[in-house]
């Protein structure tokens, strides 16, 4: 039995960006998600993140696998480095999209360029292995996933989209969440977009609605990594005013962080949760029923297994080592072909069925009277 999407913490999350209705399940889906998919509405674009320049050698980019969905029409990689983001360590870059030319990145830092991350002698403030909040050492930078939404609505929105939704699939450190709650009036990608679209004749409909937007893009997520394996309840004192101290209650819950089965066990759940997804925006979509829905995939897999520092335990030789290494490249290689499978059938027009020509009516000619 398929578990329901609550289950995976998929939709409402506390604090998410106009919130889905988490309670669909996806048995009711079984059936009905290719009719969904070809029926609705939804033009679909998708990012894919992971540590690491592209071409460096045992990475998730250079995996056969990932190879291959990079062989698809309008696939490609772009590198960039968190420091030319205000971060104050480099920390290396790459995502696969199908995003076009409009969304542009910083080159990747280098010897040979200058970013504020480094100091007069030309080095960084500190290195990814100096950060000891793992929060800070894997969220990606808030100004750079701006210019990513930025780009996404500009693209969609020539397209017809007046709908613009982000469904991320590895929201474990919820970077996501939290730029799609910041970008709105007031952030510099966000004013970059409404002036680009206030002067495009195509999307000048959009110009009011930017100005009164809150947050324009809703956004989802859920991290198809965790499994939860129980809560426990914490009790913290807060000091309050009077020099006394109030006793807060707080349900932890648990996670097992290596845990992946949920993703790999569920056929077509990327598919499923799209049709989902776009089921419930446009039930309560604020723009009309004719426009397109933007849907933006956006999913960074575990980099565990994949960076440099952890070559020689998980992929010595390059083939995967460990038992870990063997789920991730199942993890990854399911993700691509979900992409790959939802690409193709939200391309695919559909079929109008041929209406039947009528017959026509045979008139009986009156017999002559005699």
């Amino acid at each position: 039995m398929l578990p329901n999407l609550s289950n995976l913490a998929i939709g409402s999350k506390e604090g998410a960006v106009d919130p889905i209705e988490p309670n669909r399940e996806f048995e009711e889906l079984e059936s009905t998600a290719d009719e969904l998919l070809k029926t609705l509405k939804i033009k679909l674009s998708f990012t894919v993140e992971n540590p690491g320049p592209s071409k460096r050698p045992k990475s998730l980019f250079v995996q056969p696998y990932t190879l291959e969905f990079l062989k698809l029409d309008g696939v490609r990689t772009i590198d960039t480095s968190y420091c030319k983001y205000g971060e104050p360590f480099r920390k290396d870059t790459t995502f696969i999209t199908n995003l076009e030319e409009g969304f542009c990145l910083e080159r990747r830092c280098e010897g040979r360029f200058v970013c504020t991350g480094k100091k007069r002698n030309r080095t960084h403030d500190s290195s990814v292995q100096d950060v000891s909040n793992p929060c800070s050492k894997n969220a990606i930078p808030e100004r750079l996933l701006h210019e990513l939404l930025a780009a996404f609505v500009y693209e969609q929105a020539l397209l017809g989209c007046r709908e613009f939704h982000v469904i991320d699939c590895f929201s474990g450190w919820e970077s996501f969440r939290r730029a799609c709650e910041t970008f709105k009036p007031g952030a510099e990608a966000f004013k970059r977009l409404a002036e680009r679209l206030s002067v495009d004749e195509r999307t000048s409909d959009m110009a009011l609605w930017l100005k009164i937007a809150q947050r324009p893009v809703t956004y989802s997520g859920f991290d198809a990594q965790n499994h939860r394996t129980g809560t426990e309840e914490r009790v913290q004192y807060v000091p309050v005013q009077g020099g006394k101290k109030r006793v807060v209650k707080q349900t932890v819950v648990k996670t097992d962080p290596l845990y992946v089965g949920d993703f790999l066990e569920m056929p077509d759940m990327l598919p499923k949760l799209v049709a989902a997804e776009a089921l419930a925006i446009r039930e309560r979509a604020r723009s009309p029923k004719d426009k397109p829905i933007a849907v933006l995939l956006h999913a960074s897999p575990p980099c565990t297994t994949f960076s440099q520092a952890a070559l020689y335990v998980h992929r010595p030789s390059g083939e995967p080592l460990s038992e870990l290494a063997v789920r991730h490249d199942e993890l990854v290689k399911k993700l691509l072909s979900e992409i790959a499978y939802l690409t193709r059938t939200l391309q695919e027009k559909p079929q109008d069925t041929p209406e039947t020509p009528e017959t026509p009516e045979i008139q009986e000619t009156p017999e002559p009277t005699t």
